[in-house]
């Protein structure tokens, strides 16, 4: 079998969902991915994000969209092109990223904990998060925990976070529903507060 014509078979198993000719693109292709998403992220972005991590995200991407019919590739040559562009975006995306301001994050969080029926933190909508972006909520919600000294008021946000209801939460943690009320009404007002870029935790 021609290289050419091998090629073209190993892309048609992708479109199929073949997960053996996946592991044959992650092998080739994965070291040269890492290479690149170390040298494309910025210094500091590299301290909170993994190369691999990116190039985990760029493979979940090609495979998802090449088993949709997206990509009409027809060499080795077009198949790292495309790894390769799609890689830079997303380092480029994820050093814009830390180039903004925390209030986004922030005011993403206020909104999980307002909602009546939230859902975990790190289930952002729409795209699936990256992973800067569910390390800057990670670490805004760390910082909203430890500006309460009492466990139990702790123990109320994370049970809020994973979605239970505030009736429920009382009943965990043993404690008047109103008190519940007040703690979620406590977190909502200091994360309005650090809104504003001197306050907000670093």
């Amino acid at each position: 079998m021609s290289p050419d014509s091998a090629f073209r078979q190993l892309m048609h198993r992708l479109r199929r969902g073949d997960q053996d000719a996946a592991q044959v693109v992650f092998e080739r292709y994965v070291n040269r991915l890492h290479g690149m998403a170390r040298r494309k992220l910025h210094g500091p972005v590299r301290a909170k994000v993994d190369p691999e991590d990116v190039a985990q995200s760029v493979f979940k991407s090609f495979f998802r969209r090449q088993k949709g019919g997206f990509f009409q590739i027809g060499s080795d040559e077009d198949l790292w092109a495309l790894l390769a562009c799609i890689t830079a975006r997303k380092c480029g995306r994820l050093n814009r990223f830390f180039r903004k301001h925390k209030r986004n994050v922030g005011r993403e969080l206020t909104q999980q904990l307002a909602s009546a029926d939230s859902a975990a933190v790190w289930e952002v909508q729409g795209e699936d998060p990256t992973p800067a972006e569910v390390a800057q909520v990670a670490d805004l919600v760390q910082s909203l925990l430890a500006s309460f000294e009492l466990p139990v008021h702790r123990q109320i946000i994370q049970l809020r976070l994973q979605g239970f209801t505030q009736g429920e939460i009382a009943d965990e943690v043993g404690r008047a529903e109103v008190t519940v009320q007040l703690v979620l009404r406590s977190v909502r007002q200091r994360l309005e507060r650090w809104m504003e870029p001197e306050l907000l935790p670093t």
